[in-house]
């Protein structure tokens, strides 16, 4: 039986006797010395009652059932149990939230929040959170979220809602949100929302944004489905519109694999992968976090820059026996590299032939 029922039928229980004790009074009977018997049960009763009271109350976290405890701040502490789950704390070791615990959490605050996994049975607050020091929700949601805390506390969310989608990477319909939202967690302001995909976020704030529609292929007769790009600032401005660049990949070392509209294209249908993924026409470049061509496109092929500065590029279009032959080497400057430059940079790839590759 749960004890929040005990205990209301222990009090019931109370009030009941103490009812009948006072109509019999009322009623003028005659007043009897109370056995001992009787005292020592009603001794027993209140006891029992102040034991069972004392259980129906919030329990603290014994300290044999703690693997480690965060340092007190303000009075609140986060706790590790032994069985893997989170707690925010009081000094006495008494959890904050009684109704929930935490199954995962992040590594570290930002801006004095963090990422948390929540089992709770509050019905209006989805499992994925962000929570403040003292383990208050700040933001919560159905579906993970879909960046980390960015700088302004600020964070990336996909709509409950889903809506299928053709993913080129795997060449059929997938189930994907139905749109995309920038949210500034403090005053829970939506700063800009897109019916896309969240491509890459760098640690900044900049955002890259896919999606797919059905268009006539420049060099095809029938409609294809085409991708388009836009990059989005961390404080929600848009810093390429759809269709500006016709490709960006992912950013590494603060730049991005990246392709202008080709000559003779519509701006706004920018091909970049068609439904058979064939390969992109337009010559690789690389932008930087505020869309500028800082590497002009000139490249078949390209990289991610490697924790070295350096990115593995194709000058001359690849063949299907390629032997990797035309593969050469630039720095971050776009200088193509040789001599004793170019055989240090072809060391940093060694045992990395699985490098992303840009088409």
């Amino acid at each position: 039986m749960p004890k929040d029922m005990i205990c209301e039928l222990l009090f019931l229980r109370f009030f009941c006797v103490q009812s009948i004790s006072v109509r019999q009074e009322q009623a003028g009977a005659k007043h009897q010395p109370t056995p001992v018997s009787m005292k020592i049960n009603i001794l027993s009763f209140v006891f029992a009652c102040a034991a069972m009271l004392a259980s129906c109350g919030p329990k603290s976290i014994p300290a044999s059932q703690t693997e480690s405890i965060s340092e007190y701040d303000d009075g609140v502490a986060l706790l590790r149990t032994t069985g893997g789950y989170w707690y925010f704390v009081d000094e006495n070791r008494v959890p904050i939230a009684e109704d929930s615990r935490i199954s995962s959490i992040g590594d570290e605050f930002k801006d004095g929040l963090i990422l948390a996994t929540v089992e709770s049975s509050n019905p209006d607050q989805g499992m994925y959170q962000v929570l403040d020091r003292h383990g208050n929700v700040k933001l919560s949601s159905s579906s993970p979220f879909l960046s980390d805390l960015l700088p302004g506390s600020r964070i990336w969310v996909a709509s409950d809602k889903l809506t299928k989608t053709f993913d080129l990477a795997v060449g059929y319909e997938v189930s994907r949100p139905q749109g995309i939202s920038l949210v500034d967690i403090p005053s829970g302001k939506v700063l800009i929302t897109e019916d896309a995909v969240l491509k890459d976020c760098t640690a900044s704030g900049t955002a890259v944004l896919s999606r797919t529609f059905t268009g006539r292929h420049p060099q095809w007769y029938e409609n294809a489905y085409l991708v388009e790009f836009m990059l989005v600032g961390g404080d929600g401005s848009i810093i390429a519109p759809w269709g500006r660049i016709g490709y960006i990949g992912n950013f590494s070392k603060g730049l991005a694999p990246a392709s202008y509209c080709q000559a003779g294209r519509n701006i706004q249908h920018t091909e970049v992968y068609a439904c058979d993924n064939q390969r992109n026409l337009a010559k690789l470049g690389f932008i930087d976090e505020g869309g500028h061509m800082v590497i002009e496109p000139r490249f078949e092929e390209v990289s991610d820059f490697n924790d070295k500065g350096y990115s593995r590029v194709q000058i001359k279009k690849p063949t299907l026996y390629s032997d990797g032959k035309n593969y050469k080497y630039i720095d971050m400057r776009g200088r193509i590299l040789s001599g004793a430059e170019e055989a240090e940079a072809r060391r940093s790839y060694v045992g990395a032939e699985n490098t992303n590759t840009y088409y």
